[in-house]
C-alpha cells in the first residue's frame, strides 16, 4: 500500500499557505485606499491589540501612542504615526511628503517590535507563572 502520510502533510501545508494568503490579502485590502498614515496606524493598533494592548473607547491618537511607548519600551515614533494620523483622520490634512518618509521609515522597526511583543505573548500563554505586563 501507499503512504498517506505524504498527501497528508502535503495538503496539511496547502492548508496553511492558503489561510496564510487569505490572512494577509484580508489585511492589506483592509487598508486599501487610506492614506499611507492611516494605514499605518491602522496596522499599529491591530499589531498591538494582539500583543495585548488594545486602543480603549474613547482613547485620543495620542493617548494611544503614549500607553503603546510605556507599554512597549522598544517602540520609538508612535507618536508622530499617531500626530499624523491625528491630522489625517480628523483634520482632514494628508501627511506631507516629509511625514510619509518618516512614517515608511519609522514603521518596519515598529511591526518588528509589536511582531515579537505578539510571539512572546503567544510563547508564555503555554506557560504558567507570573503574569506578564501583556496579560
Amino acid at each position: 500500500g501507499q503512504s498517506y502520510g505524504a498527501w497528508i502533510l502535503a495538503a496539511v501545508a496547502g492548508f496553511a499557505a492558503l489561510l496564510a494568503g487569505s490572512v494577509a490579502l484580508g489585511w492589506r485590502r483592509s487598508v486599501v485606499g487610506l492614506p499611507i498614515e492611516q494605514q499605518t496606524w491602522e496596522k499599529m493598533v491591530r499589531l498591538s491589540s494582539l500583543a495585548g494592548r488594545p486602543l480603549e473607547p474613547g482613547q485620543t491618537p495620542a493617548e494611544y501612542a503614549n500607553g503603546l511607548q510605556k507599554t512597549f519600551r522598544g517602540l520609538r515614533g508612535v507618536s508622530v504615526i499617531a500626530s499624523a494620523y491625528n491630522r489625517s483622520r480628523f483634520g482632514r490634512r494628508d501627511a506631507s511628503q516629509e511625514e510619509r518618509e518618516r512614517i515608511g521609515e519609522l514603521w518596519p522597526p515598529i511591526r518588528s517590535e509589536l511582531l515579537r511583543a505578539i510571539a512572546g505573548r503567544v510563547l508564555r500563554r503555554g506557560r504558567t507563572g507570573p503574569a506578564s505586563y501583556l496579560d
